[in-house]
């Protein structure tokens, strides 16, 4: 099933299905849309749509974006991580980043400020992250947590049952932490 349509159709038909939020108590429910970079701006209405339809079945979901959440853990740097990737370049950033990505507890805290309240967290934005924040990382440290909320997550680029590949690019690979393809 390739056409985005259909496989929303399906996601659709599965998220509001009555026992979404209670079937899967033994795995970790976390979900992965893979799509075409070039389909962004669809994916952006189709991920509202489902939101405003989940609404109407009174059901709470959030659209989180991962670069939106990386500027929440950093609100307070922001200016200074601009002028220091200007000065520096990206990896001084990244470098200096890097102990506050590790710690578990200030990626899981933000993340749950950011969804309380939410049944379902979509994600998307997860290109616009890129290099700073990763989906493997903040879903590493989301399981561990005991964070067991659905999150599906929208992500532009491919996954071969092992790995991701943002942009569909070689050169960008995730490895997959225990998440499972829902359409």
């Amino acid at each position: 099933m390739n056409n985005l349509e259909e496989r929303f159709d399906l996601l659709q038909r599965r998220i509001f299905d009555e026992d979404f939020l209670y079937r899967n108590k033994t795995i970790i429910p976390y979900f992965l849309f893979v799509y075409s970079p070039d389909k962004e701006q669809y994916i952006n209405k189709q991920i509202e749509e489902l939101v405003d339809n989940a609404k109407s079945k009174g059901k709470e979901f959030r659209i989180i974006n991962l670069f939106d959440l990386f500027l929440h853990i950093f609100e307070s740097d922001v200016d200074h991580l601009i002028k220091m990737e200007k000065e520096a370049g990206t990896q001084e950033v990244l470098e200096a980043i890097e102990p506050i990505l590790d710690d578990r507890e200030t990626v899981v805290e933000a993340f749950e400020s950011i969804s309380e309240g939410a049944e379902v967290v979509l994600l998307n934005g997860i290109g616009t992250a890129y290099p700073f924040l990763h989906i493997s990382g903040l879903l590493d440290r989301l399981s561990v947590s005991g964070y067991l909320k659905p999150i599906i997550a929208f992500y532009p680029g491919t996954f071969n049952g092992m790995e991701l590949s943002l942009f569909n690019r070689s050169d960008i690979i995730e490895d997959e932490y225990q998440i499972y393809v829902i359409a």
